[in-house]
């Protein structure tokens, strides 16, 4: 919106985006890698959807703790013949990360999806109805895991980013 892109009215959480491209992809064929979370939480939240979506095509998965040594991982990424890579680093880690390497990584398309991974693993539990009619799923994470106030304060300085790239014409 603040950039001049048409939006429509709406509301599409990623996780919830994250799970019907899931549900899609043994129709479609199209191989996901899952890449973020602790050591496990990945291979982990690939069994349950799996165990939901029988079809869904894995093509592999990785966690988030590479360092910043990410070729091994871009290998793995592109040897795996991959259509969707879920990059589940948190804000802004996985933005940056995406932008920093998409000219090396062989995959169609990609996207952010924070704490999904711990979701589908079952580590964390989604807002109660309320918080997410409310656009406040940020808010309940923050009440159960005050820690994260630091990294949920990156938030503003993005969207100031994205005016700042509104005003002075930057294109991507």
């Amino acid at each position: 919106k603040i950039l001049g892109t048409p939006l429509k009215k709406g509301r599409v959480p990623g996780i919830e985006l994250f799970e019907r491209i899931v549900s899609l992809s043994g129709k479609n064929g199209w191989r996901i890698f899952l890449l973020g979370g602790k050591p496990g939480v990945a291979d982990t939240a690939a069994q349950k959807l799996r165990e939901k979506y029988p079809d869904m095509i894995l093509a592999g998965t990785n966690d988030g703790y590479f360092g910043n040594d990410s070729a091994p991982v871009i290998e793995k990424i592109n040897a795996a013949n991959v259509d969707f890579l879920a990059v589940c680093l948190g804000v802004p880690k996985q933005e940056e990360w995406m932008k920093e390497h998409r000219s090396g990584l062989n995959v169609p398309l990609m996207g952010g999806f924070g704490g999904s991974l711990d979701v589908f693993a079952g580590n964390v539990r989604r807002a109660p109805e309320i918080f997410r009619k409310l656009s406040c799923e940020w808010l309940y994470r923050l009440i159960k895991e005050p820690y994260r106030i630091g990294r949920m304060m990156k938030l503003p300085k993005f969207i100031m980013g994205a005016v700042k790239d509104k005003i002075t014409g930057k294109k991507y």
